[in-house]
């Protein structure tokens, strides 16, 4: 999935968010990965970071929340 995020802080500036939700077969834990973009820069880690969440909608609204308060927060995020 991708979508846009703009900081509320600093420059305010619009971050481009690539993603991939994946779940392990073996223990049904989720876990995420996300490709961060600004300006068609590469800004963000691609790491696989787990998921409390259950179910994928849920993951999926998690992952978003994190991957939000990461950019909010400048967490592995080059400004």
């Amino acid at each position: 999935m991708e979508f846009d995020y703009t900081r509320n802080q600093g420059e305010k500036r619009t971050y481009h968010v690539n993603l991939t939700l994946m779940k392990r077969t073996e223990t049904g834990e989720f876990t995420y990965s996300a490709l961060i973009h600004c300006g068609g820069d590469y800004r963000g880690p691609a790491k696989i970071w787990p998921l409390m969440s259950t179910t994928s909608e849920a993951a999926e609204l998690e992952a978003i929340s994190l991957v939000k308060r990461d950019i909010e927060d400048l967490v592995g995020i080059d400004e």
